[in-house]
Formats: C-alpha cells, structure tokens, sequence
C-alpha cells in the first residue's frame, strides 16, 4: 500500500505493504480471526525492536517505542474475545499464540532488562509541547488526501463495501472489523497508527470484496484504486529536480554529522549534548550515550538540552553540564534549535540563546566549552567543567 513516511520524522514509521489477489483463500483464512494478525504483527515488530535498540545508545527504550502500538491491539483484540467466548481464548488453537507472545515478552525484557514506560502515561506540559513538534504524532483529518496515497480510492468506498458484505452474510472477523474501526481512529489521532490501519485494510479488502462475483470487476476496481498509490510511488522512485536535491543534501549532512561524531569515539564513556532529534544518529556512530533522544523516556534529558540551548545565565547552562556528566557538546544550525527548544519550554527565544553563540560566534562562548571541531552540519565542543 501507500508509504506513510509523508507525515512522519522518524525513519522508522513506514507503511506495511501487501500485494494479494482480488480472491485469497490465504487472506480469508487470516481474516477469519484477528488472533493471527496479532501474532503476525508481532513477530514483525521484533525485528524493529532490535534494530531500535541497537541505534539507540543514549538509553531511549526501544522497547518502550515499539511496544506500544501491538499492545493497544493486541488488547482490543483479547477484549473482543473475552466477551465472544472466554474459554476459547484459552483454548488449544490459541495456545501457540500465546506461546509466541511470551516468549517475544521474556526476550525482548532481557534485552532490555528493565520496564519501559509508556507515553500514554505521561500528561505534563513539556510532554504535550513535545509530541506537537514530532510529525508522526500529528492527526491526520479524514479529509486529508494522504489516505489515498496510503491505501487507494478503494478506502472510499470501504463502509459501502463493509455494509455490503454484512448484508450478504460474508464472513468478515469482528476482531477484524473492530481493528480497522479502531486503526482508523488511532490514526486520526496520530499519523504513527497509519501503518497498523493500512495492515488491517489490506488484510480485510479481500473479504470485503468477496461478495462481488464478478472477477474481472474486482481487478478493474483494484488496478483503478491504486493510481494514487502508484503516483506517490512514481515521485518517490523518480523523483524532480528539487525532491532530488533535497534528498542529495539531506545525505550528505547525515555523512558530515557521521564526521563529526566520529571525534566523540573513545573506550571511555563520555556523554555527549546536542539537538534530541539529532542524538541517536550521534549516539549510534560514536558509541556514546546522549543526554536527550527521540524517545519519551529520555524526556527528562530532551528538556535539559532545550533549557541549555536556550540559556543566556551561562552558570545554568554549566549547571546542566556538570550534572549530566557531560563531555561534549553538538551544535547545529541554531534557528532550528531555538525554535524547537522553545516550542518544548513554551518560552520565547532570548536576544542571544547559548546556541547562537555556538553556532555563530564560536569564538566568545564560555571558558568552560573549548572548541574542537566544525564542518557543514555542526560544531563540536569539549567541556572543561568538574565531573
């Protein structure tokens, strides 16, 4: 189906695609219990949990990331059957599932060997000011046209097809039905569940269009319903000269920032500040941890490195240091920076923030950073404060 990432910051909210026939006896199969998805849907993720812990040095908790969105499912899913029919949930055609999802469990806490913290738990002002500036916790409007390029024109005439098939006695899932009724508000809510809805309506489209017995219909309205999907994937794959000059810059920052990380390389461990939305790259080719990260769970780190950039009394940015045990410090393009932090702080930028003076003017920052390194993307400075 269509690729999710035109709402989205992080790299790793991306669509799941699903090519079947107009007719899947596969498809049906799968559809005709909601139990299955779940169980597919997190083998799949366990995969990104690793690869999430793996780029995420600075303590930010892949878990915790990843784990979130197949509980809020697998939920639903365990809810609906406990009012369908309790002793069936427990019975033998679930037992391998609920073998799976056990041992997902006991892996993925080894990993981590701790207990992550959920986002939904967290309301405080810093936290809401946060997700505002992260494009995959936007909501997407029903009336926006990006539901097309995710799933076709099919997605319009999906509750007409839903009535249908109900009405012709087709065997659609309600746990099937109640995901897709579900995904569908989640990702009104936030962009990050798109993934999850277009999963769902690949897997339901099959039954929903089993009703019409024409073949040669069912591919005529398949091929036609694609076209925005395909448009989206022709400027993707072919992209014009502006999308492909973005895209040319955009990789050669990422190798000027893995430049300028390499510098914090060392057996030992030396912390490192610098933009949140920047630290698990860094993080990740230096081996060092961050003090701020995409992650909920180093918020509290994400709000003393805004408080830092954003800093004019040089004493409390010292402070931050000295208490974080930091080594380095990572300065980039400070317009970005300070709007950023201030939108997290809801505090309007001061006359000269420290990150200007990073940025711009290297050469009257404070005696305690001592510059060490610049190129296209940033600077870096080392700290001389007691640690």
């Amino acid at each position: 189906m269509g690729n999710a990432n035109s709402l989205c910051d992080q790299p790793d909210s991306r669509a799941r695609n699903g090519a079947w026939p107009a007719r899947s006896s596969i498809a049906g199969h799968v559809a005709r219990d909601g139990c299955d998805l779940c169980r597919m849907d997190f083998a799949i993720r366990v995969d990104e949990t690793m690869e999430r812990a793996e780029r995420n040095h600075m303590g930010v908790g892949a878990l915790g990331i990843t784990f979130y969105e197949p509980l809020v499912l697998f939920a639903i899913v365990v809810a609906l059957n406990l009012l369908r029919d309790r002793r069936s949930l427990f019975g033998k055609y679930w037992r391998p599932g609920w073998i799976c999802f056990a041992a997902i469990l006991a892996i993925a806490f080894l990993i981590e060997q701790r207990i992550p913290t959920m986002s939904i738990f967290h309301s405080t002002e810093i936290f809401k000011n946060w997700t505002r500036t992260i494009g995959e916790l936007v909501h997407v409007s029903p009336a926006n046209p990006i539901w097309l390029r995710w799933t076709g024109y099919l997605l319009l005439v999906a509750p007409f097809l839903v009535w249908f098939s109900i009405r012709k006695g087709a065997l659609l899932s309600p746990a099937i039905l109640a995901l897709l009724v579900a995904t569908y508000g989640l990702t009104i809510w936030q962009a990050r569940w798109a993934y999850f809805f277009v999963l769902v309506f690949a897997v339901a489209l099959p039954i929903l269009l089993e009703p019409i017995k024409s073949r040669p219909a069912v591919w005529i309205a398949f091929v036609m319903s694609i076209f925005p999907i395909l448009r989206d994937w022709d400027m993707r794959l072919w992209p014009n000269e502006a999308e492909y000059v973005r895209r040319i810059e955009q990789r050669n920052e990422s190798v000027r920032l893995r430049d300028l990380a390499v510098n914090l390389q060392s057996s030992e461990n030396r912390p490192f500040l610098g933009p949140w939305w920047l630290s698990p790259s860094i993080a990740y080719w230096s081996g060092q941890p961050g003090v701020a990260g995409s992650s909920h769970e180093s918020l509290s780190g994400i709000t003393d490195s805004a408080r830092f950039f954003l800093a004019e009394d040089w004493r409390s940015a010292r402070e931050i240091l000295e208490n974080r045990k930091v080594a380095w410090v990572i300065a980039s393009d400070f317009e970005r920076v300070a709007e950023n932090s201030s939108a997290i702080l809801k505090r309007a930028v001061p006359p000269r923030p420290l990150c200007y003076v990073l940025d711009r003017t290297p050469a009257q920052v404070p005696r305690f950073l001592v510059f060490s390194a610049q190129n296209g993307v940033g600077k870096l400075y080392r700290t001389a404060v007691e640690q």
